[in-house]
């Protein structure tokens, strides 16, 4: 069973407290006079742990000539030695997503292109357009984070098509010089070896992880994974490749624009492999800036009872935002000719019941023009589907699009009015603060 231990007080009981670790040690210590509450939390944990369990073991993935991989499973992992070590100095980034520049010395098939250039990451990944300290800023993981909310962030870019990616065990490891990264490159292949320890981040750091990743002309990829210590990460290919999506909802607009840039035709929501493809069809060509001026697109997703933003403005600097889940709150999106595609990973939305979507266009700061489509577009139902996501330990079968699993400790939710009305359907509300702490880890980055 989750529990919690809900901390609340009236305000004159915490006056001597000036921080919140003196208050925590305070409350322990008056746990018999009532001042810690117990308090379990069973449904709100939205999912529970699925912790890393591929130790010893390799993984495989082979190309097929559609896009897809055969995504094999093997009983062992024979790490190969040898390889020169990358120095910090030589490394692109701050030191939280350090990446180096690599030549190959073939050309590698991945994303649907050739590579003879890409880029080794100190957070256990290979990216190819650049390292991943440029892709960080679109999606920082600060300051509420976890393994799914980061998996999901890439999921949806690289749907999109804005950020290919190799993860071999990505998370947030200790700078070069506590940890290592050695690489070799051959005509027949390349080899990267991670030797690294997690960045105390506020999370207990359970030791070191070794593993590697081996990349060949072939376009065949392997995972094999000697010590690991930590329990979560994220696994896989976010290959980017589009996949036929299922339509599960449609609706027309059939009102009168005010203005031609904001006038919708209709809104689709796509069953896309491991992503919704949220698209937003205008009835004519989506204009450039210097004629429209700033640009809003948005869809936004009702579920159980709930309506969340995903949304992307078009400025001198684009942006999308996902409120669906945490940080980071990034969605994928693409532009062309009438359409807008809006991607939004299954890992914020599984099992979510009675889903709509209201969708909208706006021209910011122009009065009138706006366009909202109101809630009768018809419904879905979430419950059953199929999230997309890989079992690597029983994997032996072809995949198509991102090819990935995320390890994690069980997924609380965030948001804090859920968190307090449960708190409070079981005690009395006779305090001015509530604080909680839960008695087991959560899928928490930063603790």
């Amino acid at each position: 069973m989750y529990r919690i231990a809900a901390m609340a007080t009236e305000l004159w009981r915490i006056a001597w407290f000036p921080l919140l670790g003196a208050l925590f040690a305070a409350a322990v210590q008056a746990d018999s006079s009532g001042f810690v509450k117990d308090a379990a939390i069973d449904h709100l944990v939205d999912r529970p742990a699925e912790l890393f369990d591929l130790q010893g073991r390799t993984i495989r993935f082979s190309p097929k000539a559609d896009g897809s991989y055969l995504v094999e499973t093997l009983a062992e992992s024979n790490l190969v030695s040898g390889g020169r070590m990358l120095e910090d100095a030589a490394a692109e980034g701050p030191w939280y997503s350090k990446g180096w520049g690599v030549k190959l010395p073939f050309l590698f098939p991945f994303a649907g292109k050739n590579w003879d250039h890409l880029y080794v990451n100190m957070n256990g990944n290979i990216s190819f357009e650049k390292p991943e300290s440029e892709y960080w800023p679109e999606r920082n993981p600060w300051p509420d984070g976890g393994m799914c909310s980061v998996a999901a962030a890439i999921d949806a870019r690289a749907a999109a098509g804005v950020e290919p990616m190799i993860a071999a065990f990505w998370g947030p490891y200790q700078n070069p010089s506590v940890s290592q990264v050695m690489i070799r490159t051959e005509p027949y292949g390349m080899l990267v070896t991670w030797n690294m320890t997690r960045a105390a981040w506020g999370q207990a750091v359970l030791g070191v992880n070794t593993f590697q990743a081996r990349l060949f002309p072939s376009g065949v990829i392997e995972f094999a994974y000697g010590r690991v210590a930590e329990r979560d990460g994220i696994v896989g290919l976010f290959t980017g490749q589009p996949v036929e999506g299922k339509l599960l909802s449609h609706w027309q607009y059939r009102g009168t624009a005010p203005r031609a840039d904001v006038d919708i035709d209709s809104g689709d929501v796509y069953d896309a492999g491991t992503v919704l493809d949220l698209a937003i069809t205008m009835k004519h060509d989506i204009p450039p800036l210097s004629e429209s001026g700033p640009m809003g697109y948005s869809a936004w997703f009702r579920h159980d009872g709930r309506a969340d933003q995903v949304a992307l403005n078009l400025s001198d600097q684009p942006s999308s935002s996902c409120w669906l889940g945490v940080s980071p709150r990034t969605a994928g999106w693409r532009i062309g000719g009438k359409r807008v595609d809006l991607y939004v990973s299954k890992l914020l939305i599984a099992g979510a019941h009675q889903c709509s979507v209201e969708w909208s266009a706006s021209a910011d700061g122009v009065p009138g023009r706006w366009v909202n489509s109101g809630d009768d577009a018809g419904q879905f139902d979430l419950g059953t589907m199929d999230q997309g996501t890989v079992r690597f330990a029983t994997a032996d079968e072809v995949h198509s699009g991102n090819i990935y699993e995320a390890f994690h400790y069980p997924l609380v939710t965030k948001v804090s009015e859920r968190l307090l009305q449960s708190i409070y359907k079981q005690f009395p509300a006779r305090d001015d603060i509530a604080i909680v702490f839960t008695d087991f880890r959560i899928d928490d980055l930063y603790g």
